[in-house]
């Protein structure tokens, strides 16, 4: 999170996999923290964050369709620990990709 607000200004739109992606946000600046807009559906989201915690082969099927990143969304920051992927953040390549919602009344 702290790379992806470092490089864009304003509101920026994220969809957490998982719940740590929502529960990381409490560690940074309440300024920093104002400019993340979660929301409920992938496709409305610029950066996808994810734990890759459903990623193994034991996991059920469903678990691993409900993590899938979507095609037109790429790498965009990873952490890695001995070589594993522990977190990593995914951008869309192509704004126009992006689903706009009306803001509830």
């Amino acid at each position: 999170l702290e790379h992806i607000l470092a490089n864009n200004s304003g509101m920026v739109t994220v969809y957490a996999v998982a719940r740590p992606g929502l529960r990381s946000s409490f560690i940074l600046k309440r300024k920093d923290r104002l400019r993340l807009k979660y929301v409920k559906n992938a496709r409305n989201a610029k950066y996808i964050i994810t734990n890759y915690r459903r990623k193994r082969a034991f996991w059920p099927s469903f678990w691993l369709e409900y993590d899938r990143i979507p095609d037109d969304y790429k790498e965009y920051y990873t952490v890695k620990v001995n070589c594993e992927k522990i977190c990593g953040a995914y951008k869309v390549s192509d704004l126009s990709c992006l689903i706009h919602t009306r803001p509830s009344k």
